[in-house]
């Protein structure tokens, strides 16, 4: 564990910047929830959650997956066909998203769902473009930029839903948001100027199209299929429960998930970019390494904020929120797993394997569906129903583990 530690350390210090940033971007917002918990309701925050649900589910197909090639090439033209590539599908997608919310009924559900419709669009955009101008500076190796436009994205998400509720503005959680995301873009924009403002090449970007069209849309499948799952239980409780119940939820996750975000996460892209630049028969030592990292840091870091929540979530975030300690045990069930499968999973990618992943996410996404099922029937309370889908997902990423290192162990031996 000590050379595993060692290792990745020695890997993380050049990557610094990044790590900090990704730090104290999620700090920010942290600390800033009590006081945004005291200007919002918990069905503010229910609507809220729906909210990123949905838009996290419609953005997945926004850049086709395409950020993750920008990392493979090592020509500044290779990389700008596949950015351009990128942006010239993520406005076609676009367009087809604001036709399609236009002529559906679901977001005429109720007034609050109809109010929050137009930034819907707007969020994919941003949520897209910021996708493919972090990977051109990632690829760049820029991390220092990086980690100062995510402290920018999340102070200006955080502060700005502060000033839209002090100025009464309507939608003001889902309007701070776009606000935040919109400056992350903007200050990736301008530090990449040089690498968006090249002479496009359609030639080149059909070349790259017929070269990963497969992958592309592997990727998007298995990402709908995630995304989807993972928001599933949000949208069938607002749906069926109370937008309260789907605010304690949303509370929950994003504390319980904070070492998985900022941890994890990097480590993931660590990994992915340590074994872009080492031959097939070294990736077997590198994964091992990285899951024996993962779950001791999974054990101090989850259990830890488990404790803190426990005890001082109310205290902290006030009397209105109390219900949410009930949830805690069932997101330390499901965060203690993924810490270590989420960063794993990126290596179907590296593979061409990406089929594997969509089928390891349908079967999530389907497992779900069946539990909803059951308790729609059976009218399952609520805090059983959260308490089921997480023990059975915990299950689901640690197969998920098992399968990518034996993947990986075939290829290390072929």
């Amino acid at each position: 564990m000590t050379s595993t530690f060692k290792s990745y350390a020695a890997s993380i210090r050049a990557m610094s910047f990044l790590l900090t940033g990704s730090i104290v971007s999620q700090l920010i917002p942290l600390l800033l929830t009590p006081i945004i918990t005291r200007l919002y309701t918990p069905e503010d925050f229910g609507l809220y959650a729906f909210f990123l649900s949905v838009c996290s589910i419609t953005a997945v197909g926004a850049t086709a997956r395409i950020e993750s090639l920008i990392l493979i090439p090592k020509s500044k033209r290779s990389i700008h066909s596949l950015l351009s590539l990128g942006y010239f599908f993520l406005v076609a997608y676009v367009m087809i998203v604001i036709l399609v919310m236009a002529g559906s009924s679901v977001f005429n559900y109720d007034a609050d769902i109809k109010a929050v419709m137009p930034w819907i669009a707007i969020f994919v955009f941003l949520s897209g473009s910021g996708q493919f101008l972090r990977a051109v500076n990632f690829k760049r190796e820029r991390y220092k930029i990086i980690s100062v436009s995510d402290g920018i994205m999340s102070s200006g998400i955080g502060l700005s839903q502060i000033a839209m509720s002090l100025l009464k503005l309507p939608s003001g959680l889902m309007v701070g948001n776009i606000i935040g995301i919109a400056l992350y873009n903007l200050f990736l924009g301008l530090n990449s100027l040089a690498d968006i403002s090249q002479k496009v090449s359609f030639q080149r970007m059909r070349v790259f199209f017929r070269k990963y069209v497969r992958y592309c849309a592997w990727g998007v499948l298995s990402g709908f299929s995630s995304r989807v799952a993972q928001e599933s239980l949000v949208l069938f409780m607002f749906f069926m429960g109370s937008k309260a119940e789907v605010g304690y939820i949303a509370l929950i996750s994003r504390l319980i998930g904070l070492p998985t975000s900022i941890i994890a996460t990097n480590i993931g892209d660590l990994l992915y970019r340590r074994l872009c630049d080492k031959k097939r028969h070294e990736y077997k030592g590198e994964v091992s390494k990285a899951i024996m990292l993962l779950v001791g840091l999974s054990c101090i870091f989850n259990l830890g904020v488990y404790v803190i929540a426990k005890n001082f979530l109310t205290l902290i975030f006030g009397e209105n929120w109390a219900p949410a300690t009930d949830y805690l045990g069932a997101f330390v069930i499901l965060y203690a797993s993924s810490f270590v499968y989420a960063p794993l999973s990126k290596l179907y990618a590296l593979l061409n394997m990406m089929h594997l992943d969509a089928i390891w996410q349908l079967t999530w996404l389907g497992t779900n569906l069946i539990i909803f099922g059951y308790a729609y029937l059976y009218e399952l309370p609520t805090l059983d129903l959260v308490y089921i889908v997480m023990i059975k997902q915990s299950i689901l990423s640690i197969l998920g583990v098992m399968y990518v290192y034996t993947q990986m162990s075939k290829t290390s031996d072929d």
